[in-house]
């Protein structure tokens, strides 16, 4: 058997489940295969991800600002750096990475509605190092 393409207009927001079915008992062991795909009217992301997009180029600009500042300020005291500064220089880049990574994931899932999964990778594996930094830095100011 063989389902012609169809599509349906949802009207009304909400969590919606698709189910196949059949009742025939010569089809017992059939294999569906297809796949659906689901628009809003601001692109491929669904609701629930969708605020993520803002979210995550709002931080990509605070980290960015926060970077600046903090490189003004170690260029500015660059005589009395001590390695715990470099080390918070790396928790920085690696946040403003990673943030930046997840918008350009969400911004790519959201127009052609296919993760990317190289961008998606990437994105937890500078996560990945940035917390794993971020706990050996405060580790080192504890002691």
């Amino acid at each position: 058997a063989k389902e012609q393409p169809d599509t349906i207009y949802i009207t009304k927001s909400g969590m919606y489940n698709i189910y196949f079915m059949f009742c025939d008992p010569h089809l017992k062991g059939t294999i569906i295969n297809g796949r659906t795909v689901w628009k809003n009217p601001t692109g491929y992301l669904p609701g629930r991800l969708a605020p993520l997009l803002k979210f995550y180029g709002f931080l990509s600009l605070a980290y960015l600002i926060l970077g600046l500042i903090w490189f003004l300020q170690y260029v500015r005291f660059g005589d009395d750096i001590l390695q715990l500064q470099n080390c918070i220089t790396a928790v920085i880049s690696l946040g403003m990475l990673e943030m930046t990574l997840w918008y350009f994931e969400y911004a790519n899932f959201n127009a052609t509605g296919r993760r990317p999964m190289s961008i998606t990778t990437w994105a937890i594996t500078f996560m990945a190092i940035k917390k794993t930094v971020s706990r050996l830095l405060l580790l080192v100011v504890s002691m």
